[in-house]
This record gives C-alpha cells, structure tokens and sequence, in this order.
C-alpha cells in the first residue's frame, strides 16, 4: 500500500511456517524476495506449504558471513589460563552459546562425566548465559563435574577465547546457519558437533572435526577422539580455508549487493 517495490523476507530460522492462508497470501502476493541462510533453513521453511506458494525465481540461498577482520589479531586479550586457574597441561575445549533449550548443553555436560572415566587433563568452558543456567549447575553437581566444567557466563571477548581453546563442541538441537560454527572456522579451529541438519553444510566429517550421532556415550567418543587426534591443527587450517572461500562477511555482503542492486 506504500508503495514500496521490494519487500524482502530474510529467513534464518530452519523450521516450518505454518500453512496458514495469510502465510501464503504473504510469500505468493506481498513478498518480492525470500533470502535463506542455509540449505537446511531454505528446505525447512517450505516443509508444511504448497509447492506453487512462492516462485523459485524470488528465492535466494546466502550463508551468515563473519568479520574475518576479527581474526586477524596475533594475540588474545584474554589469559582463560589465569583468569579461571587452569593449568597449561589441560586442554581447553568450548561450547558456545546461548544457555536454552535450543543449544542443549545437557548433551555435552552428560558426556563429559563418561569422558572423565577415559582423559582427565580437560576443562570444558561453558560460555553464556540464559534460562538453564541452574539446571546445567545441578547437573554438574550431581555428575561431580566441577573440577571439570567452568560457567563464564556472557562474553564479549569471543574471538579471544576461540584463540585460546583447542576445539569447539557443539550440541545444539536445530540451527540455520550457527554463528559459533562460523567463528570458530574463522578463527582455525576445529569443531567436534552433533549431526543436525545445517551444521553438515558446514562441518566435513575427518577433515575439520567430527560429526557424532546425540548420545552421550558417542558424543564422548568423539569428543575423545578430537583429544587423542594429531591433526587439529590441520582441521582447523582446512576450516580456515573454507570460511574465507564461503563464509566471510565480505562475501555475504557482495552476494546481498549483486542479488538486490543488479
């Protein structure tokens, strides 16, 4: 009604919209662009609606893309060593993220109490704040997890701690395209994750970290696994090389560009 010539959705969430009929007034009518952030969010998105409800030339595919400049620093302004009295010879491994249900760090927390049965030298951070901050503490009280797991709570210094941990494990239950994936590709780092739609578009299984099934049991295994491994290092390069070639903010921005303003 206003005249205006392009209304764009931009879809990051990978579930369904609903078939209701002013959904798909609104994407077959009123809509002049639907933008998805991944494969998975694209599929998704269309699950529950007719086939004909939009047309494929309206629809785009662009990756999240992250500032590569954020990166680039030689050194960490943080010391998590100091800060949280971990010793040098104890690995540091991650999970990043917003403390809910969506990211499901129960996951990770019941796998570290089977991990500590086989490797000791490890602290697990757990990074962010949210709504089950208590229930996650419960957990590790009961596990007897707390020489293990570390809360840091919210941060804004991520690229720091990406520089600073071994690897990244991610557990959540869904995704679009997870910033923390991004980053921790940005950063040369390999990721240990559960096999959700989405992160297989991003993680390759050997090569920059390990996809494992949700079960505490084998997400221990491979959390394990990424320990013992000589090729993080590796991993994480051939991430790096990935995100620069797909992933940068740069890039989103140009494919945005040339999409909208050809």
């Amino acid at each position: 009604m206003a005249g205006v010539e392009r209304i764009i959705y931009r879809r990051a969430l990978a579930k369904p919209i609903n078939n209701h009929f002013y959904n798909r007034i609104f994407l077959n009518k009123f809509i002049t662009d639907f933008m998805a952030i991944s494969r998975t969010t694209l599929e998704k998105s269309f699950e529950k609606l007719p086939k004909n409800v939009i047309s494929n030339s309206k629809i785009k595919l662009i990756y999240n893309g992250v500032k590569k400049s954020d990166f680039l620093k030689s050194k960490a302004d943080s010391n998590l060593r100091k800060e949280f009295n971990i010793k040098d010879d104890e690995l540091l491994i991650a999970n990043i993220g917003r403390l809910e249900n969506q990211k499901a760090q129960q996951d990770l927390l019941y796998a570290v109490g089977v991990l500590k049965n086989e490797f000791t030298k490890f602290k697990v951070l757990i990074v962010g704040k949210g709504n089950r901050i208590n229930e996650y503490k419960d957990i590790v009280n009961k596990l007897n997890l707390s020489d293990k797991v570390i809360f840091t709570g919210f941060r804004k210094d991520i690229p720091s701690i990406l520089k600073q941990i071994d690897f990244v494990v991610h557990t959540a239950l869904y995704e679009g395209c997870p910033w923390i994936v991004l980053e921790t590709m940005a950063a040369g780092k390999p990721i240990v994750a559960v096999d959700i739609p989405s992160i297989d578009e991003l993680v390759i299984d050997g090569e920059t970290g390990y996809l494992s099934p949700r079960n505490r049991n084998e997400l221990a295994d491979n959390i394990f696994r990424m320990i013992k491994s000589k090729n993080k290092e590796e991993m994480g390069k051939k991430a790096k090389s990935i995100f620069e070639k797909n992933y940068t903010f740069e890039l989103m921005i140009n494919k945005i560009e040339d999409y909208f303003l050809s």
